[in-house]
């Protein structure tokens, strides 16, 4: 049996083949989007509803934007400028924390804190 008649055709340096372009779908990418919109807005308007934000919380707290954090972040250096108080800064930020979550085990947890 010839097996070399099946073969693909191999790929000649720049040339390319436009008719074996085949679409990838990100599932992931949805799945992300999915859980921020439907989960992630529940647990924010279960968590307003239980008061459970601290007050130096402005990420995904409605009403609060990142214009006021830096507002008053800058209010306080100009005042330990202006008095020559000494200050120091500590900045608990957690960057793209939301993609590091296992879902599985955060939803657990969530509703054990009562979110539906």
């Amino acid at each position: 049996m010839d097996y070399h008649r099946h073969r693909l055709p191999r790929e000649k340096p720049g040339v390319p083949q436009t008719d074996k372009i085949r679409i990838i779908h990100l599932f992931e990418a949805d799945y992300n989007l999915m859980l921020k919109l439907i989960w992630g807005q529940c647990l924010v308007q279960h968590a307003e509803h239980l008061n459970a934000y601290s007050d130096s919380q402005y990420g995904s707290h409605p009403g609060r934007s990142a214009i006021d954090a830096t507002a008053i972040r800058d209010t306080a250096f100009e005042y330990s400028r202006v008095t020559r108080n000494p200050m120091g800064l500590i900045d608990n930020d957690a960057a793209a924390c939301y993609d590091r979550i296992v879902t599985n085990i955060a939803a657990i947890a969530c509703q054990r804190l009562g979110l539906p």
